[in-house]
């Protein structure tokens, strides 16, 4: 009989120890007998990356010019329809090459017992919704690959993340603003009643990885 591999995701914002916990929690699974890849979701969306990197803030949210009798210029109509689709481009390629990151990663270590998922596409998802302010439901969007056995979101302040954070690629009040989409995006799994564990990253390793444990025990193993 075919079985297909447990996941497992590790989630949270910049500095919350996604890598670290990632890497002790396969280990400690792998004692357990049990076959265990370790995965990145890594969107190679690089030219969404170049297009924010030229526009910058205007790209991110944009503010039409109104000239002082309050008439558009049609200069300004112009740049607005083309910051929109930058835009909508940018989106297109972060869902479509986080879908197929994410299933690639999938197919490619099939033959695993457990696939620890150093975040996963929902994370593209959140991106999106962190970068651009849109209404993408992550619970719709779940259904386009394969379910995890458990959501673990590292919780931590953002300010705390931010101090961590390795390549200091977000501003602090950037890092407040993703960590508020991390938070409605625990809410909203957990009211629908998603295998989602919040664990206070600010703990010892040791604790975090005990309390997932715990848990795997009850869902996954």
């Amino acid at each position: 009989m075919f079985l297909s591999p447990k996941i497992i995701v590790i989630t949270g914002i910049d500095g919350s120890g996604k890598t670290t916990i990632s890497s002790l929690l396969a280990t400690e699974i792998q004692r357990r007998n049990k076959k265990v890849k370790i995965v990145q979701q890594f969107a190679p969306n690089f030219i969404a990356k170049k297009i924010i990197n030229r526009y910058g803030s205007k790209l991110i949210s944009f503010e039409r010019n109104v000239s002082d009798n309050q008439i558009f210029y049609s200069e300004s109509r112009n740049e607005s329809l083309t910051k929109t689709i930058f835009r909508k481009l940018a989106i297109f390629r972060i869902i479509s090459f986080g879908f197929l990151h994410t299933i690639t990663n999938f197919i490619s270590n099939i033959d695993a017992d457990v696939i620890v998922s150093d975040r996963y596409f929902y994370d593209n998802i959140l991106k999106i919704n962190w970068m651009y302010d849109n209404s993408y439901n992550p619970k719709w969007l779940s259904t386009l690959v394969p379910k995890p056995c458990l959501i673990v979101y590292l919780d931590v302040p953002a300010e705390v993340g931010w101090n961590r954070e390795i390549e200091g690629n977000t501003t602090l009040e950037q890092h407040i603003s993703k960590k508020k989409v991390y938070d409605e995006f625990f809410i909203a799994f957990k009211r629908n009643n998603w295998p989602i564990l919040k664990v206070d990253a600010q703990m010892q390793k040791e604790e975090i990885l005990n309390e997932i444990l715990n848990k795997i025990d009850f869902v996954c193993l």
